[in-house]
């Protein structure tokens, strides 16, 4: 029986093998993540998406893998910060991604309400205020 689910609402875990599995989404979710209690998302990537209609309010670094970030609608900066300089990738049509490198730190700049896919390497994930 085939699993079906809203990708805001639930995450994919593409394992480090060939399988996948669901999860459940939201605040529950990254509390979970952020105490530990996720151990499998060492490995694998993570599929989720989210909506925004505001500026993200911190910065975020993956140390062990390039993200995946994919403009469903809307408009939006992705800002990559680099040692001399920030970078701002323009995400305008719907399908237009950007690879995030690893260890770079970013952010968004929303522009109109949108909403994004991510494929996240989920360990040791960093975050910062902006």
């Amino acid at each position: 029986m085939a699993n079906i689910g809203r990708i805001e609402d639930e995450y994919v875990h593409l394992h480090a093998g060939e399988t996948a599995g669901m999860m459940p989404g939201g605040a529950r979710f990254w509390q979970a993540l952020t105490a530990g209690e996720l151990p499998a998302l060492a490995q694998g990537r993570l599929v989720s998406g989210y909506r925004f209609d505001r500026d993200w309010s911190s910065w975020e670094m993956h140390p062990y893998g390039e993200e995946f970030v994919c403009l469903l609608s809307g408009a939006v900066d992705v800002l990559l910060e680099h040692s001399t300089s920030i970078e701002a990738v323009e995400l305008r049509a719907p399908g237009s991604f950007v690879m995030v490198p690893v260890g770079v730190w970013h952010t968004a700049k929303v522009h109109a309400p949108s909403h994004m896919l991510f494929i996240t390497p989920g360990r040791d994930t960093q975050h910062r205020p902006l």
